[in-house]
């Protein structure tokens, strides 16, 4: 009789059979060539996230239990060179099912009430007043949100308090390298990596657990890069912000994203947005190679997407 085990995400293991609770994540119905009905989703716990398939799946469990734990039972194979958990069964949580919800929900590895009096407390190093006024008034409308949610719906900081995690380190950043330039003015550098991201509450649908289900309806059809460049331009006006230093932040969050390939509404035009759009990029890509390595043993990793590549893990 095959034994099954409860294993964490990241402890899972070639050839395992496991059984356990999972969060189920972007769960797509496909069907095969032979027009047969299958799943592909990702299972997720406090540790990581692994593809998963489920074939002959016939069922609509996954329309009402994304984003919610599960119960699984599978085992676990290579595919595309990877980990893929293929399940056999898999059925929603029952009242009486001995669940951990913490063990399952994934969060950045700060104290999000230190990291969140420190990022304040930066800001209030700002000089200018009218950059160090719509920042603190950014805050104050998007508090609630920006110390929970996660940055992303995937691939880096998609963890509750990720936005929080993220903002600050590019922060941290940002003060730094900003003593390196003199040409750059250090107050809308600050401002800008503050509020580049702010919007995101309102482009992500959460999830009963608070992680990204998936994108809102503004989120889809107008972006978080246009929605906070447009809320900048309105605050702005509403505390009396000069026109021109209104326009440069709005150019910092519209081009962040460094290259239209990659979102960007602008290629960075100013000091401050181009030094932006390369923090964001290397605090993000410096957080996928940190997932990619907790908890792995000296050697190769498996290929990770967002890099493009493999990671070689030294002693």
């Amino acid at each position: 009789m095959q034994k099954y085990v409860t294993k964490k995400v990241r402890e899972m293991a070639y050839d395992d059979t496991i059984e356990g609770f999972y969060l189920l994540k972007s769960p797509l119905p496909k069907t095969t060539q032979a027009g047969k009905a299958y799943l592909t989703f990702k299972l997720a716990d406090a540790t990581g996230e692994i593809d998963g398939v489920f074939w002959d799946y016939e069922g609509n469990l996954h329309e009402t239990c994304v984003g919610k734990p599960i119960k699984v039972r599978g085992t676990i194979s290579e595919f595309n060179g990877k980990k893929q958990f293929t399940v056999m069964q898999m059925r929603a949580v029952k009242e009486d099912d001995p669940l951990d919800i913490n063990a399952l929900v994934p969060s950045a590895p700060i104290d999000p009430q230190q990291t969140y009096s420190q990022l304040v407390s930066l800001l209030d190093t700002m000089q200018d007043p009218e950059y160090k006024n719509i920042c603190m008034e950014m805050l104050a409308r998007n508090r609630e949100y920006f110390c929970c949610i996660p940055a992303a719906k995937s691939v880096h900081h998609a963890f509750r308090y990720g936005l929080l995690m993220h903002t600050y380190f590019m922060m941290c950043h940002a003060d730094h390298m900003s003593r390196f330039y003199p040409f750059v003015n250090r107050d809308l550098l600050l401002a800008g990596t503050f509020c580049h991201d702010l919007a995101k509450s309102k482009e992500y649908s959460l999830s009963p657990v608070g992680l990204v289900n998936d994108y809102s309806i503004p989120g889809y059809l107008l972006g978080h890069l246009y929605m906070g460049a447009l809320e900048i331009a309105k605050v702005g006006q509403e505390i009396g912000m000069s026109e021109e230093k209104s326009m440069l932040l709005q150019h910092m969050l519209l081009s962040h994203h460094g290259k239209p390939e990659f979102g960007a509404a602008v290629v960075p035009k100013t000091a401050e947005a181009l030094l932006l759009s390369m923090i964001d990029d290397l605090d993000a890509k410096m957080e996928v190679v940190r997932e990619a390595m907790e908890g792995e043993k000296p050697g190769m990793t498996e290929s990770v997407w967002a890099l493009g590549n493999k990671l070689y893990i030294h002693e």
